[in-house]
């Protein structure tokens, strides 16, 4: 099973009329709502916050909200200066940002109290990947917006992916038919969508790959390699010649007990299928590049070799949840 653990971050800037910073918040860490994280299960991480909205309402946030408490605002338009966006990885994590910049605002003062990251354009609806009272942001402070002011709202997703260190780590697999069904496995390459330094969604090579295999809304493909090598995070191996691939089936994203959500990609290798293969590595990979972008990979701890009557269910569970 891989494991990715979320943590977003919210930095708010208030400018006045002049365009001078009037009120400037520290950064503080908001809340991913419940319906956030099961809509990873049909959007990636960085088409869940393309749009921003801010209210009045400073009430706490619960993990069972769905939008603001009293919307008044909400934009698409990314401040596009240098590092303003972007994405990053270092060791196991990926960060990814993007700054909102309000219009500037007109008619009677209103409370800065809510900050609210969505995946949708439209207002005052159930759509809210995460959220932040501002009573945290400024701690305590009661901010106003007056007329021809602005407000900027920076918003940070830091995630932190497992397995993936150095050499990988012992697990058992989810494979029907196969014995020893033990393997040493690592996350490879990232394979997420990224945020560009103009705020866009795209899939990205810095990232890991160009069409995000390791999404869990991405109907990856599964392979079967003969190769054992298995790379340190961030160096991914080309199993082009050396692998059997087949599309999975993704099920859907389930809220567990303990907060986090689970998918299963299934790939089922029917007898006679690929007769000669051997299997000495399984994973996932690149749907339209197979072989060239893996973002997970399990060594074996024992090679088979596939015949005509050997059929092999492979089942690749994915999980999320709150750091």
């Amino acid at each position: 099973m891989t494991h990715i653990s979320a943590k977003g971050l919210v930095e708010a800037t208030v400018f006045g009329r002049d365009g001078s910073v009037r009120v400037q918040s520290r950064t503080q860490k908001n809340l991913i709502l419940a319906q956030g994280l099961v809509g990873i299960g049909i959007r990636s991480w960085a088409k869940s916050f393309e749009h921003c909205a801010i209210g009045s309402s400073n009430s706490s946030s619960t993990i069972s909200q769905v939008m603001l408490g009293a919307e008044f605002d909400r934009t698409s338009a990314y401040v596009t200066s240098t590092g303003a966006c972007g994405s990053s990885t270092s060791s196991n994590q990926v960060t990814m940002w993007r700054t909102f910049l309000f219009s500037t605002h007109t008619g009677a003062p209103v409370t800065l109290g809510e900050v609210g990251l969505s995946w949708s354009s439209q207002p005052n609806a159930a759509n809210l990947f995460s959220r932040l009272s501002t009573t945290e942001l400024f701690d305590g402070a009661t901010v106003q917006i007056s007329e021809g002011e602005r407000v900027q709202i920076k918003y940070t997703l830091v995630l932190t992916l497992s397995p993936a260190g150095a050499s990988g780590s012992s697990t058992t697999l989810g494979i029907t038919n196969l014995s020893p069904n033990t393997a040493t496995h690592n996350w490879q390459s990232a394979c997420l969508d990224g945020v560009s330094g103009t705020g866009g969604t795209a899939p990205n090579l810095a990232l890991g790959g160009v069409d995000s295999c390791m999404e869990p809304s991405v109907a990856s493909k599964a392979f079967l390699s003969s190769s054992t090598a298995l790379a340190a995070f961030a160096s991914d191996v080309d199993r082009r010649t050396t692998s059997y691939f087949k599309p999975v089936t993704s099920g859907l994203a389930t809220l567990q007990e303990d907060g986090s959500v689970k998918l299963e990609k299934t790939v089922v290798i029917g007898s006679g299928e690929c007769t000669g293969q051997v299997v000495a590595a399984i994973g996932l990979t690149s749907p339209n590049f197979p072989g060239l972008f893996s973002g997970y990979v399990a060594v074996l701890d024992s090679s088979v070799t596939m015949t005509s009557s050997n059929s092999l269910i492979l089942t690749f569970a994915q999980s999320w949840g709150r750091a």
